[in-house]
This record gives structure tokens, sequence and C-alpha cells, in this order.
């Protein structure tokens, strides 16, 4: 692969990255605590 094409790759994969990371704060995703899970079962279901 040419240096350009690489490059092209790694900008897209940080557009990509970047555009889930502001999806997820412009809907303001919470991620459910997990200090009070005991077990996997519960763990999964969270």
């Amino acid at each position: 692969m040419s240096e350009s094409n690489q490059n092209a790759r790694l900008e897209t994969f940080c557009d990509g990255v970047f555009a889930i990371a502001l999806t997820l704060l412009i809907i303001d995703v919470k991620i459910p605590s997990t200090e009070k899970i005991d077990n996997t079962y519960e763990f999964w279901l969270a």
C-alpha cells in the first residue's frame, strides 16, 4: 500500500471513532453501574 492510502485509511478510522464518540455524548448514553453486581447473570442483564 502506498503511504497516501494508509493515511486515508487512518483518517477514515479516526473520523469514525470521533463520530461515534460525539453521538454518545450528544444522546447522553449512561453506562450502568456495576458496583452492586454479585454474579455474571446480573452483569449480563446490566
